[in-house]
């Protein structure tokens, strides 16, 4: 799963706020009874918007986990 974040901060910042929203979702899954070990964590920080990050409405568009599924 990948982390992202709106451009607020810096670039370093937004990498490790990212990783945190990334870690955050893995730690409620894994609580849900995923394995760790089905999880891989990203960050992109604040590449990779959906949506210009102006206006300001637009920025929590931006702050998002994605999670994409693989069928083994």
């Amino acid at each position: 799963m990948t982390g992202y974040t709106c451009n607020i901060g810096t670039e370093a910042r937004n990498l490790e706020i990212g990783m945190k929203k990334a870690q955050a979702v893995s730690y409620y899954l894994q609580n849900k009874g995923i394995e760790s070990n089905h999880v891989h964590l990203f960050s992109r920080g604040e590449s990779e918007s959906l949506v210009p990050n102006t206006p300001a409405e637009n920025r929590p568009l931006t702050k998002r986990v994605t999670l994409p599924l693989v069928d083994r």
